[in-house]
């Protein structure tokens, strides 16, 4: 059902934008936490009135219905145990009903956001670095920052902005972030080799969900059996692009195991999820890296469920085509060593990511199907 009313498409809009306020512009720095926190309200505050005009005019189907009430409850643990208040879910509800209505934003929209975005990105790479000196977007995670590199650049390329791509790609690998060169390579790869990928059988949403919670445990364990904390130093220079046994992954790979002890004996934390101040100062010094024990971390296993239960409904149409697979492919290497991957305002873009690549597909087919009849 594409959206049409002028109000949806006002409010979708508005939501797009303070989504990539949120993500670019006043990034979860020190310095502008306050104003990020602010933002994550008011859209929240925005998106409660877009859901509940669409419950009444549009007639939201009863499973997806049924779904967001189990978003909406999965507050309830985290709140009534550990007095914390998540408002996570709304941005799940918003990036499914975007999908559904299947909403892209006019260029007029676009385009001003993105160049914004741009600007924003090389100014903060500018005045932001790690202590070993890698420039790094305002969040101060080199990682992380190359993540919200990785959204923009899949945006500039949907929409035929390879200049803007490709200077975006540029400004990743001065990060050094090994999963950004992983992502980069596997995103690229599966388009530029699609004649000869596509008929490989694709991984179906089975096979995909086991990969993002089996993967990053594997890599854990057989790192840890297999280098001494002793033998891997950190390295802040490119030969760490080919050097996978340094300290960070070392770090990773006990944050991981930690967790997964941790919730073993605290069952209860799988239900409500976890204080981050208190696992950080009496638990371990880093919190899981990887997106499915992240979102259990942060907000309970009811949220990933319902998570997972909406991502079902979307997943064959997504495996369906190619370009939105290999958009889902590439998104595996950070959702398997990345944690804030399923949950925040950056999914918001993934919902555009995932809508366009659609329509992008699609156009491409036909205009094949057209130069062969024509042929």
């Amino acid at each position: 059902m594409p959206i049409h009313l002028k109000f949806d498409r006002i409010v979708f809009n508005l939501v797009l934008i303070l989504a990539f306020t949120s993500c670019y512009l006043v990034n979860r720095s020190d310095l502008y936490y306050d104003w990020a926190k602010f933002i994550d309200v008011f859209i929240a505050t925005i998106l409660v009135t877009l859901l509940l005009y669409h419950a009444i005019v549009h007639k939201i189907p009863k499973i997806y219905l049924f779904i967001y009430f189990i978003l909406v409850t999965s507050i309830v643990p985290p709140l009534l145990i550990r007095g914390e208040v998540n408002i996570h879910f709304l941005y799940v509800i918003l990036f499914s009903e975007i999908i559904r209505l299947k909403y892209l934003p006019n260029k007029n929209i676009l385009n001003p956001i993105l160049f914004l975005s741009l600007l924003s990105i090389i100014t903060q790479m500018i005045i932001y670095s790690t202590i070993d000196g890698r420039p790094v977007l305002s969040i101060g995670d080199p990682n992380y920052s190359s993540y919200f590199i990785a959204i923009l650049i899949s945006l500039a390329f949907l929409y035929g902005k390879r200049l803007m791509a490709l200077f975006l790609i540029i400004l990743g690998m001065l990060i050094i972030s090994r999963v950004f060169v992983m992502w980069g390579l596997t995103f690229f790869g599966l388009i530029f080799f699609k004649k000869m990928l596509r008929k490989i059988p694709r991984l179906n949403g089975f096979g995909y969900l086991i990969i993002i919670v089996l993967v990053p445990i594997l890599f854990s364990y057989i790192f840890i059996e297999n280098v001494s904390e002793q033998s891997a130093t950190y390295i802040s220079d490119y030969s760490r692009l080919t050097n996978f046994t340094d300290k960070s992954n070392f770090d990773r790979a006990l944050a991981n195991l930690f967790y997964l002890d941790y919730v073993s004996n605290n069952p209860v934390e799988l239900i409500s999820g976890t204080n981050i101040d208190e696992y950080l100062m009496n638990i371990f010094y880093n919190t899981p890296h990887a997106s499915v024990y992240a979102t259990i971390f942060n907000y309970g296993i009811l949220f990933l469920v319902a998570e997972i239960c909406l991502f079902k409904l979307y997943i064959k149409s997504w495996f369906d085509n190619y370009f939105c697979y290999t958009f889902f492919i590439s998104w595996l290497i950070w959702q398997c060593f990345l944690g804030g991957v399923l949950f925040g305002p950056q999914i918001i873009l993934l919902a555009i990511i995932v809508n366009k690549s659609l329509t992008t597909n699609i156009k491409s087919e036909k205009r094949n199907e057209v130069s062969h009849i024509t042929a």
